[in-house]
């Protein structure tokens, strides 16, 4: 039979995470407390907040549990196949709010901005996204649009789509974006052609590309960064 004696419920009214938010609101709540409602019940040795901060230190944070797979949460001590589900859940209606609400205009000044403005973008995504970020004379993003899903090669990704909609717009710049479902961001050799190619094709048409991030797991490759775009 499974014990709950760790679970929300067995603790003192006013400490519970939930009444906590009902009276305060769930802005008055620590991440550990947050995480705590969706989890439930804690295990045999941990209540249910102790396990919940044991997460959020082993994991470094909550940014870095959203980016964790079915198999690692339930790598965590008392995290089944449903509490699992919960948390992926909740990470992907999270997701979903923040790309909704994801300010206009974002200025790009470093990669660094590209990293941690899109990166949810392509989080546990099983194939290759490839999209475009179209920018005005201040190097502020003003559209995007995904190109392609599936391996990249010449023949999904064509200077054609990639500036059809740029040139339509009058953006005075573009920046590339795909993902690496393996995690490892390192360009691959059809990476590095296919960069070659649409930056030959951003300078024909007086629109050139500033910059294509590699996206991996909590890490990044920025052609400009390292030098492969002047």
């Amino acid at each position: 039979m499974k014990d709950k004696s760790h679970g929300i419920k067995n603790m003192e009214i006013e400490e519970q995470p939930r009444e906590k938010l009902i009276r305060y609101g769930a802005s008055s709540l620590s991440d550990s407390e947050l995480l705590a409602i969706l989890v439930r019940f804690g295990t045999e040795k941990a209540d249910v907040l102790t396990l919940s901060a044991q997460m959020l230190e082993k994991s470094g944070g909550l940014h870095y549990l959203a980016d964790y797979s079915y198999e690692e949460l339930c790598e965590f001590d008392g995290i089944k196949s449903g509490k699992a589900t919960i948390l992926l859940a909740a990470m992907e209606m999270a997701n979903r709010v923040h790309f909704r609400r994801r300010k206009k205009n974002i200025s790009i000044t470093n990669p660094d901005v590209i990293f941690n403005t899109y990166g949810y973008i392509f989080t546990d995504k099983p194939q290759e996204e490839f999209w475009v970020l179209l920018l005005d004379t201040k190097n502020n993003v003003f559209y995007e649009e995904q190109i392609s899903v599936g391996t990249l090669n010449a023949s999904l990704v064509h200077p054609r789509d990639v500036f059809r909609l740029a040139v339509k717009r009058s953006a005075k710049s573009i920046v590339l974006m795909h993902n690496h479902p393996s995690g490892d961001p390192e360009p691959s050799r059809e990476d590095l052609l296919l960069t070659k190619r649409l930056l030959e094709a951003g300078d024909l048409l007086g629109i050139p590309v500033l910059d294509h991030i590699v996206f991996g797991r909590k890490r990044y490759f920025s052609f400009k960064k390292e030098n492969l775009i002047k």
